[in-house]
């Protein structure tokens, strides 16, 4: 595994849980118009976060351009600040820039706020020709 953002949580398993923020919606759109105020933001719930399993050259590549193997998957968009998806609905990510606090993860365009609980996927090295 190339990927080094979550090795301070310790080893995974596809399936584990992983903990998001507890703040309800309306705290979290608090929080987010305070710190993001750009409104390049959205609060996402029932998030999957996919990490793809690399070789090291492939993740040396993917570092170069600034980005980490990782996705975000979401089946239920609390809301978006750049009204790009409706309430309740899904979204996926580009690739992870950035990941702080354990609930805050970014991409090149956008910030994420992750509520709650999600999920931990791996996908095999095969499939990392989505990350473009």
């Amino acid at each position: 595994m190339s990927c080094v953002v979550l090795d301070s949580i310790g080893p995974r398993r596809d399936g584990d849980v992983l903990i998001g923020s507890a703040m309800t919606d309306k705290e979290a759109f608090t929080y987010a118009q305070q710190n993001f105020p750009d409104g390049r933001f959205c609060l996402v719930r029932d998030w999957i976060w996919v990490e793809y399993d690399i070789s090291s050259v492939s993740f040396t590549r993917l570092r170069a351009q600034g980005i980490y193997p990782v996705m975000l998957y979401s089946s239920n968009v609390v809301f978006d600040g750049m009204c790009r998806w409706p309430e309740g609905g899904f979204v996926r990510t580009s690739a992870l820039t950035s990941f702080r606090e354990q609930f805050i993860f970014q991409t090149r365009n956008t910030t994420y706020i992750l509520l709650g609980d999600g999920q931990q996927r791996y996908v095999p090295a095969e499939a990392e020709r989505t990350l473009h």
